[in-house]
């Protein structure tokens, strides 16, 4: 609450005035813990072809990095992967670039999964290939068992990948160690 207090006193606000007060503070304080950006100068902003533009509202005035249009990630040979199937786990989406790693997100029988693909570092992966160690974001810390089908899917992605990863660009990918350093909170999973 420290910073919800901060960011009271620093907007100057006396009363709350309803709706539209209560969403803007919670921006407010969602930008001050940086969980998304503040929007840039209004007339700065763009609006898509076709689009009318922003109105007043303060919901319509932010964006979070991962859907703004102007910071997209470049497409990726790892897009390629989304509806093949591993080991009966089909790929759902992928997100060449997410919070310092590549994320492959599979649905199974066992229901959803993620992959996270990592540099190689000190922390070795599940599986690895030449340049990447892949890993299960299932927030474990290796006491509860995780379903077979998600670890041999991992595998056969870590195949893949070591088959198509000398003929592609290098993934913008952090060590788990560096990963975790940037993102000390630690909620990989995509959104």
């Amino acid at each position: 609450m420290k910073v919800a207090e901060e960011v009271e006193r620093a907007s100057g606000a006396e009363e709350p005035a309803g709706r539209r007060w209560f969403v803007t503070r919670s921006l407010q304080v969602l930008v001050a813990l940086g969980f998304i950006r503040a929007p840039q100068a209004k007339a700065e902003l763009r609006a898509p072809e076709g689009a009318s533009p922003p109105g007043d509202d303060a919901e319509e005035a932010f964006t979070t990095p991962d859907r703004d249009p102007d910071h997209a990630p470049p497409p990726s040979f790892l897009d390629t992967l989304v509806g093949r199937s591993f080991r009966g786990c089909q790929v759902e989406r992928v997100s060449p670039a997410h919070l310092g790693g590549a994320a492959i997100v599979l649905a199974s029988p066992e229901g959803a999964f993620q992959i996270d693909i990592l540099a190689r570092g000190e922390t070795p992966g599940v599986a690895e290939t030449a340049h990447y160690a892949l890993f299960l974001a299932n927030r474990g810390d290796g006491r509860e068992p995780t379903h077979e089908r998600h670890g041999l899917a991992l595998m056969d992605v870590a195949g893949w990948l070591r088959e198509h990863e000398r003929r592609q660009a290098r993934l913008p990918v952090q060590t788990l160690a560096e990963r975790l350093a940037s993102h000390p909170r630690g909620n990989f999973h995509l959104p």
